[in-house]
């Protein structure tokens, strides 16, 4: 199954940018929407994540209604894993 949009938080951003492997991350998917809650969190910090994401071009930076209509409309609630269902 081919993942092409994903919507990343903050944990795996944060580590991938301090050990320089987020280069991975557009190899993987064609649209990462990041949320502007994830984005305000990883910014606001005094480190390697935060000066980087800014600058990223492959990131998308949305708000989280939007990823929630995103989700409502390409899957159902039931086709998701128990842990994925809100």
């Amino acid at each position: 199954m081919s993942i092409n949009r994903v919507i990343i938080n903050s944990s795996p951003l944060i580590v991938l940018l301090k050990s320089q492997q987020a280069k991975l991350i557009p190899q993987l998917f064609t649209e990462v929407l990041v949320p502007l809650g994830v984005f305000e969190e990883v910014t606001t910090k005094d480190d390697v994540a935060s000066t980087q994401l800014p600058s990223i071009s492959w990131t998308q930076i949305v708000v989280v209604n939007t990823i929630a209509l995103i989700v409502c409309m390409q899957y159902s609630l039931t086709s998701l894993l128990k842990g994925e269902r809100l």
